[in-house]
C-alpha cells in the first residue's frame, strides 16, 4: 500500500517519476497522499502522462504525429486498464482531482503526440491553481521519448533536466 511505503520512508524525500500511465499512477499517488494522514511527495516529474480517461479533453487540438501511440488508442486502454470503473472518478482520470495542495510538477511531452493535451492541459489548470510547475514541449520526438529515446540529445537534455528538478525540491 501507498501509506505504508510512505510511512517506512517519513523522514525521506520522496518525488513520484513516471511515463504514460506511469505518470498517469504518481499523479494519483500524489492525490492519494493528500486525503490520507500521509507526507505528500516533494515533487512530480511527469512525462507523456494519460491524465485524462473521461474524455473531458479535447486531444483535437493540432494534428498528431505520434508513431509510438496511435490516435484512438485509449477506446482499447480505458476497457482494459478501467474495466466498469467510473472513467470520471480521479484515481482514473487525475486531471479531474487537481488543486493547489499537490507538490510542484515538471511535466514534458511532444507537441505532436497523442496524448499532448493532457499533459498542456495538467500544466494549465497546476499554473492557474498556484502549484509550481515547469512544462517542457518537445518537436519532432515521441510519446515518452524523455526514457525511452535513450542517448539522444532530447531524453539526455529532459533527464538533465528532470534531475536538477528533483535536487532543487528534495532540498527543500
Amino acid at each position: 500500500k501507498t501509506t505504508a511505503i510512505i510511512i517506512q520512508y517519513v523522514h525521506s524525500n520522496i518525488s513520484l517519476v513516471g511515463d504514460s500511465a506511469g505518470a498517469n499512477l504518481s499523479l494519483v499517488i500524489a492525490l492519494k497522499s493528500l486525503k490520507e494522514t500521509t507526507r505528500k511527495p516533494n515533487c512530480l516529474v511527469l512525462n507523456s502522462i494519460v491524465s485524462d480517461f473521461s474524455g473531458v479533453l479535447d486531444r483535437s487540438i493540432h494534428k498528431v504525429n505520434d508513431f509510438t501511440v496511435k490516435d484512438g488508442f485509449l477506446d482499447p486502454l480505458r476497457k482494459i486498464y478501467i474495466g466498469n470503473e467510473d472513467y470520471k472518478n480521479s484515481e482514473i482520470s487525475p486531471i479531474l482531482g487537481i488543486n493547489s495542495e499537490l507538490p510542484p510538477m515538471f511535466i514534458t511531452c511532444d507537441y505532436n503526440e497523442t496524448l499532448y493535451a493532457d499533459s498542456y492541459n495538467l500544466y494549465k489548470k497546476a499554473n492557474e491553481l498556484g502549484i509550481e510547475v515547469e512544462f517542457i514541449e518537445m518537436k519532432n520526438t515521441f510519446h515518452a521519448f524523455a526514457t525511452t529515446g535513450i542517448a539522444t540529445p532530447e531524453t539526455k537534455k529532459i533527464l538533465e533536466e528532470s534531475c536538477d528538478f528533483i535536487r532543487k525540491y528534495s532540498q527543500k
